[in-house]
């Protein structure tokens, strides 16, 4: 009996000081630090004056970034503004604790165009969320790390200045620098090269839609493509990570307006246009140009090649048609701004895996063409349309670049080797 009682006077100093230990680490009810976990996130977001600047990769497997700067209030608003266009949107926020401390943007604001199906994919928009995760902050109360509630992506809000939201109105004018918007005849190929990276060379196409970039080189004898999200700043652009080649690595970019090029940050280098592609990407030829490939319509020329194009006088060069589907019939067609088409027969031969070189035949002998077989050949063999076949035509053939590759709706470009100021967008 007295074992008992012994036993029992431990169990119960024990639990009294299981009890005491409880009440000294929460001495706080549940709803009480809640209360003070939504103060805490809530005054640090609405302490800074300019509100905080965010580079937002909602997809980073597939899409650029998008850049935003956010003003919060105490009274739940939140006034955005975007890198995409000049426009400024109020809307509502809270933060609550659920199983995180979380931000959400409770009703429509340009942050949910990342979630807008009616955005990006078809049904799916692109892929972004409106409720984040508070993760911690900087000693010093610049930087807020947040993480996306469902795929954990980061949310990084930096304090913003005044001049930032100037600065992100610059952003759209950075981007159409990359999707070769302008006047200017140079070569199609952007290349980057930096010091110690050797003889290496990177490719640059860029694909707007998505904002990303394919990066295309040659290292150790072996050919590279990389799919690199990028994110546009008021100067130049970023890469979403930094890009390594032989040890030395690069991710920020500012445009020189002097050159028109960009050059590289983080070491010496930069892009620069040039007249060779630094790849060669496999089975771009089969893709686009095998026979029973359809083939389709340009959807940009290159100023040089919409020139060059111009045969015609009063009757400009609109887009380009290329048809390899059957080796009988393969033809490539200029199309004038008037509709009407001239057909060129030819064969889409294989030069290399990403090469092709266009074969001429003859000229269109269908009685339903647009231009009969003597006009047509009038056209073509005079100074200006000879010279256009001497481009199409060159033993140099065509340089085949991917922009966008999926199992629809492909995008590459067309660049002619013997000039590569003419280039083609399909």
């Amino acid at each position: 009996m007295k074992k008992t009682y012994i036993f029992l006077l431990i169990a119960l100093l024990a639990a009294t000081s299981c009890r005491n230990e409880f009440d000294s680490v929460f001495d706080k009810t549940p709803a009480e630090r809640e209360a003070e976990s939504i103060k805490k996130w809530k005054d640090a977001l609405i302490s800074s004056p300019d509100g905080w600047l965010v580079h937002y990769y909602p997809n980073p497997e597939i899409l650029g970034g998008f850049s935003f700067i956010m003003k919060f209030n105490d009274k739940g608003e939140v006034t955005m503004t975007w890198s995409v266009r000049d426009e400024t949107k109020t809307s509502l926020y809270s933060v609550k604790v659920m199983e995180k401390p979380m931000l959400i943007f409770d009703t429509y604001t340009l942050l949910s165009k990342m979630t807008d199906p009616e955005m990006g994919n078809p049904g799916q928009g692109f892929g972004g969320e409106n409720e984040f995760a508070f993760l911690s902050m900087s000693a010093n109360g610049d930087t807020i790390y947040m993480q996306e509630r469902q795929k954990a992506d980061p949310f990084v809000l930096v304090k913003a200045t005044a001049g930032d939201w100037e600065n992100i109105k610059e952003y759209a004018g950075m981007e159409k620098i990359l999707q070769r918007v302008g006047d200017d005849v140079v070569p199609y190929f952007y290349n980057l090269k930096v010091e110690g990276w050797g003889t290496t060379g990177v490719t640059m196409s860029y694909y707007e839609d998505m904002q990303r970039a394919n990066l295309m080189y040659k290292a150790n004898g072996k050919d590279t493509l990389i799919v690199m999200g990028v994110n546009m700043i008021h100067n130049g652009f970023q890469f979403r990570k930094p890009l390594t080649v032989n040890g030395v690595s690069v991710r920020t970019f500012i445009y020189d307006p002097a050159t028109k090029t960009h050059k590289a940050v983080e070491a010496k280098g930069g892009f620069n246009y040039e007249t060779k592609f630094m790849a060669e990407i496999k089975g771009m030829w089969s893709t686009f140009f095998a026979p029973g490939k359809f083939g389709g319509y340009s959807t940009y020329l290159s100023p040089a090649a919409r020139l060059l194009f111009d045969v015609i006088p009063g009757n400009p060069a609109s887009f380009i048609k290329v048809d390899p589907f059957s080796t009988s019939d393969s033809h490539i067609a200029i199309i004038f701004e008037n509709w009407s088409g001239l057909r060129l027969f030819c064969t889409f031969d294989k030069k290399t895996e990403s090469e092709t070189r266009i074969v001429f035949k003859d000229y269109d002998t269908s009685s339903w063409a647009d231009y009969p077989y003597d006009e047509a050949k009038a056209i073509m063999e005079s100074p200006k349309g000879q010279k256009a076949k001497d481009v199409l035509f060159s033993a140099k053939g065509w340089s085949i670049v991917p922009v966008y590759l999926a199992e629809y709706g492909s995008m590459y470009v067309f660049v002619s080797n013997e000039d590569p100021t003419v280039y083609v967008y399909f």
